[in-house]
């Protein structure tokens, strides 16, 4: 059986026959006579096809990361954090905006100076360590909340001890969220206790120093390790300096 050669490409008009013979037609030999009928409707043809294949693709909604509270997998991987705020235990809930951005609404009749931080702002320090969503940003959200209270110093200083361990393992966490968050937390925490935290200090800076060099978090640590010497006193640079040698405070 004898194959017919393709004619030879000498021109625009011809290539964009041969494409069109190759990509578009099902059936070579009558394209080929077609295109040579009406070449400008092949040219139509192929434009067409050419807009198909640059056709941007439909945006995909990324998909957050969420606990299925029907699973057996859930009953058996969530913390106590997930467990109390499912029960009732933090006195909030989460509602939507029109964005569809989530938003912590605390209960009307709650009242923060009464508010028992032990064992509230203990099991919300619990979920720090949180990757799945939403509880990492209901217990953020929480933990900013009773920090930002004036009048709680004292209670907070009181329940210290408690929170140190939760907040060392976010720090020590490889989730760069989970991190970034107690990051956050260890700011608005030293704001509040001050000095009270010096004696702590060893314990968050081994997992913030190994992340040092990191291009999200660098300039983040440089700020928070300042924070944390101009509110713990001249005592803290000593501290910091032996566990980051590299650290200035210039």
């Amino acid at each position: 059986m004898m194959y017919k050669q393709s004619p030879k490409i000498n021109s625009n008009e011809q290539r964009l026959n041969q494409i069109h013979r190759n990509y578009v037609a099902a059936d070579y030999n009558q394209n080929y006579q077609y295109s040579l009928v009406d070449p400008h409707m092949a040219q139509k043809i192929m434009i067409a096809y050419k807009h198909q294949k640059i056709e941007k693709k439909p945006l995909v909604a990324k998909k957050i990361k969420m606990v299925d509270p029907f699973s057996n997998k859930y009953q058996r991987d969530i913390n106590s954090f997930a467990y109390v705020y499912e029960a009732g235990g933090i006195p909030c809930k989460i509602n939507y905006n029109t964005q569809g951005n989530m938003k912590i609404q605390w209960i009307p009749d709650v009242n923060i100076q009464t508010l028992p931080y032990d064992p509230v702002l203990v099991t919300c320090f619990n979920g720090l360590l949180e990757d799945v969503h939403p509880y990492l940003a209901i217990a953020t959200t929480a933990i900013q909340f009773m920090l930002s209270n004036e009048a709680a110093q004292e209670k907070i200083i009181q329940v210290l001890p408690k929170l140190v361990l939760p907040l060392r393992s976010a720090l020590s966490s490889k989730s760069d969220k989970v991190f970034g968050s107690a990051l956050k937390t260890l700011m608005s925490l030293s704001n509040v206790v001050g000095s009270h935290l010096n004696k702590y200090l060893k314990l968050f800076l081994v997992p913030i120093w190994q992340r040092q060099n990191h291009q999200i978090f660098g300039e983040q640590i440089r700020i928070i390790l300042t924070v944390l010497e101009n509110n713990g006193g001249s005592e803290v640079y000593q501290v910091i300096k032996q566990k980051i040698p590299t650290y200035s405070n210039f």
